[in-house]
This record gives structure tokens, C-alpha cells and sequence, in this order.
């Protein structure tokens, strides 16, 4: 072969490599920027839905916050309605609890005053029977001195004409 042709050959060659070199660099360049910016793109793809999912969650959390307190508020309410409610019925139950005691008491005393007058009454009675006792028995022995007075003057009169 002609040396000539031989390093135009070599020389064309060398030429065509470094043009493909060339070429190579060059795709590996706009593939490299091309990846970087697909990476870069779905990095910032990835932090917006980041964000996203962040604004979500504060979101529910203080929406859960919210409802929470809610049912806190809720509770608190229903405990005092609750205690209120309790405190009214001892209150009533007090009350009641009193008046019964003050009419237990009224009525024991008017009690009282009716066993006294019962009592009184009763003494009254045995001192009524007492008397009543006497009487019938000064009765009797009036009875008896009359019937005796009667006889006797039947008997005198009996001269006289008497029965």
C-alpha cells in the first residue's frame, strides 16, 4: 500500500474518530444534561408533591386538633350540665330531707300535746269515775237510809193505815 494513501487513510481515520469521539462527547453531554434536568424536574416534581403532603397533613393534624378540642369542649359541657344537675337533686333532696325532719318534728310534738291531753284526760276520767263511785255509793247508802226511813214510818203508820 501506498504509505500516502496509507496516512491519508490513517489521517481520514483518525479524522473520523475524533469526529465520532467528538460526536460521542457531545450525546453524552446533552444526555447528561438531559438526565440532569429530568432528575431535576422530578426532584422538584417530588418536593412539590413533598409539599403537598406536607400542607396536607398540617392540614388534617389541625383539623384533628380542632375536632379534638371540640369533643373536649363537648365533654367539659356534659360534665357540668352533669355536675349541675347533681347538685340541683341534692339540693332538692336537701330540702326535702329538711322539710320532712320539720313536719316529723311538728308532728311529733303535736303528738305530744295530744298524749298530754290524752293523759290529762285519761287522770280526768279516773277522777270522774272516782267521784262518779262516790256519788252512786252516797246514792245507795241515801237509798238505803230513805228505803230504811220509809219502812220505819211505814211501820209507824202502819197504825195509821200506811200500805
Amino acid at each position: 500500500m501506498d504509505p500516502n494513501v496509507a496516512a491519508s487513510a490513517i489521517a481520514h481515520a483518525q479524522a473520523v474518530e475524533s469526529q465520532a469521539t467528538q460526536r460521542v462527547d457531545e450525546i453524552q453531554r446533552e444526555a447528561s444534561q438531559y438526565t440532569q434536568h429530568i432528575e431535576q424536574q422530578a426532584l422538584q416534581h417530588v418536593q412539590g408533591v413533598e409539599i403537598q403532603a406536607q400542607h396536607a397533613v398540617e392540614a388534617a393534624d389541625s383539623h384533628a386538633r380542632g375536632v379534638e378540642m371540640r369533643a373536649h369542649q363537648l365533654v367539659e359541657q356534659m360534665r357540668d350540665v352533669h355536675r349541675r344537675e347533681l347538685s340541683e337533686i341534692q339540693t332538692v333532696a336537701n330540702q326535702a330531707y329538711q322539710n320532712s325532719q320539720q313536719q316529723l318534728h311538728a308532728m311529733m310534738a303535736e303528738n305530744s300535746v295530744l298524749n298530754q291531753r290524752l293523759e290529762s284526760q285519761s287522770r280526768l276520767l279516773e277522777t270522774q269515775q272516782s267521784q262518779l263511785q262516790e256519788l252512786l255509793t252516797t246514792v245507795r247508802k241515801l237509798q238505803s237510809e230513805l228505803d230504811f226511813i220509809e219502812t220505819s214510818e211505814c211501820s209507824i203508820n202502819i197504825a195509821s193505815g200506811c200500805r
